[in-house]
């Protein structure tokens, strides 16, 4: 479920019933594979496996394209592309409003890598 008031993240992990580790921003109580700090950042809850809102990755023409959905203004985020899972590039774009979907296309063509790979990925930060 998609809130998109202006709840810090200490708050909203005391909203959602969190406490102690289960609080932190890398806790994920619910099991669901999306630490507390992501499921804040794409409007997700950190109590049910069934509202995790994941990123989505597409292709697009010749690139991956990554999809997810802005919730909150107080979070970076930062979208990554790497040909190694080592090396990762920040890819830059322009936000859309809150509670809407960002996508976010690779600058580098899928034909061009070398090797014909690419990953993406999302970080979420805390200022």
């Amino acid at each position: 479920m998609l809130t998109l008031t202006a709840v810090p993240f200490p708050n909203w992990a005391a909203q959602a019933g969190l406490s102690g580790p289960d609080a932190g921003p890398g806790a994920d109580p619910d099991g669901d594979g999306l630490p507390n700090l992501l499921e804040y950042a794409l409007g997700g809850s950190p109590n049910s496996t069934a509202a995790s809102p994941r990123p989505t990755i597409e292709v697009s023409g010749d690139h991956l394209a990554i999809a997810f959905v802005r919730a909150r203004s107080d979070v970076t985020y930062l979208v990554e592309g790497s040909s190694d899972l080592i090396d990762w590039s920040p890819i830059s774009f322009t936000p859309v409003a809150l509670g809407q979907t960002q996508i976010v296309s690779d600058t580098v063509p899928i034909s061009t890598a070398n090797p014909a790979r690419r990953f993406l990925r999302l970080r979420v930060t805390l200022p």
